[in-house]
């Protein structure tokens, strides 16, 4: 085989970008916005194998079994292309309420609720057909992402709204406590089933099994075992490309729980100690990977596909003292 690159003239990618923002204030110092946010993007640059068959396999035609006789240049491999042709669209609701610090307590939180389809991150080991870019065409990302962050000085201790008039042993155990957090929440990410079925068109890529009709692959069981409906595929016929196309399949959603708790101990005004305790995933919440979503090459899917085998790390606790 022989790697060569075909170029063609470039083009400048261009974004269409637009927004719309409502900002409000509420009560308790709450600043609530509500805005959409798009963004479509045209003439992305994208690789592809220039030296993929032009004709299907012919079961009458036993020459056509080898895909070179197939392919625009026989005595050499593959050809990198590379062309203008990608395009992206991403839409988005966005929902973002702030506090800022007062009364010791802080709190901001993001929402979103996005739709992100695009073949543009393709290359030559994805991409199937550059003449036909809707079968790389699908959903990406996440389809809800929040992220929550607070600060909270608990109102213990001299000065605060509870236990004002501690004596000074009571307050140097109750006083000076504040509370940080990152909590962190978002849907699966979109996944895409691939097939071993060779599509007998030469190139990098691989191949999708076939949506089976009637069948939800997002309908359970939502186990280890099995995460997805994996009745929902079948494998193609040898030589042809499956349909059940891109981002078909919605891998497991995370929750994080992030959490610090300090103490300063004053010694004078300028002075204090520090007593730092820090969690990350603070409740121990089981996040898993996502599937695998090789179906394989026979008629019965592999042993690992929808099967998950890992996850995230559990707890961690550290201890600092400044």
């Amino acid at each position: 085989p022989v790697a060569l690159n075909d170029s063609v003239e470039k083009k400048v990618p261009k974004y269409a970008e637009w927004n719309f923002n409502i900002q409000h204030e509420l009560p308790g110092a709450l600043v609530l916005q509500v805005g959409y946010v798009g963004t479509h993007g045209y003439s992305l640059p994208i690789r592809y194998d220039t030296n993929l068959a032009t004709t299907p396999y012919d079961p009458n035609n036993p020459a056509s079994s080898d895909v070179q006789t197939r392919v625009p240049y026989p005595t050499l491999g593959y050809i990198c292309g590379n062309t203008f042709e990608g395009y992206s669209s991403f839409d988005a609701l966005n929902v973002h309420l702030e506090r800022r610090f007062s009364n010791g307590m802080a709190l901001t939180v993001a929402y979103s609720w996005a739709k992100d389809l695009e073949v543009a991150n393709q290359d030559e080991n994805e991409l199937f057909d550059i003449k036909n870019l809707r079968l790389n065409y699908g959903p990406y990302n996440v389809l809800q992402h929040t992220v929550i962050n607070y600060i909270y000085a608990l109102p213990f201790g001299h000065g605060k709204l509870l236990a004002n008039n501690a004596n000074r042993a009571v307050n140097e155990i109750i006083g000076g406590w504040q509370v940080d957090g990152i909590t962190t929440w978002n849907t699966g990410g979109f996944l895409s089933a691939s097939s071993d079925v060779n599509n007998d068109m030469g190139g990098r890529a691989g191949n999708y099994p076939d949506a089976v009709a009637g069948q939800n692959p997002n309908s359970g069981p939502k186990k280890v075992g099995e995460w997805f409906n994996t009745a929902a595929f079948v494998n193609p016929p040898y030589t042809r490309y499956g349909n059940s196309h891109a981002g078909t399949i919605i891998g497991p959603g995370y929750v994080n729980f992030d959490a610090a708790f300090f103490k300063n101990i004053k010694f004078t005004e300028s002075k204090y100690f520090q007593f730092r305790w820090e969690m990350f995933n603070a409740f121990n919440h089981v996040n898993l990977h996502n599937p695998g979503n090789d179906f394989g090459g026979g008629t019965a899917p592999s042993s690992t596909f929808g099967t998950i085998t890992s996850s995230n790390p559990a707890r961690i606790m550290q201890i600092g003292l400044k």
